[in-house]
């Protein structure tokens, strides 16, 4: 993997932790030309974001750690309301 692909995984991590926030926020359409979704923060939305990461790490992977952030996103939220 290079740096500019090690750079760019880590800027897709973000992007995905911050399309799956804890509490309301606002949400705009994707960046990507293609695409109907909605993002915060005028970046892609969660699926285009996932497409691009796995570009670099693979598909399973990709998917993989979109649905761990989606199940600590739940937990979380679980744990709030059980307090």
């Amino acid at each position: 993997m290079t740096t500019e692909q090690i750079s760019e995984m880590h800027h897709l991590r973000h992007r995905m932790w911050r399309s799956n926030p804890n509490w309301p926020s606002t949400f705009s359409a994707c960046a990507a030309t293609d695409c109907d979704g909605s993002a915060r923060g005028g970046g892609l939305c969660g699926d285009c974001t996932e497409k691009r990461l796995a570009e670099i790490v693979g598909k399973a992977i990709a998917y993989n750690y979109r649905e761990a952030i989606r199940t600590v996103r739940r937990l979380e939220k679980e744990m709030e309301e059980s307090a």
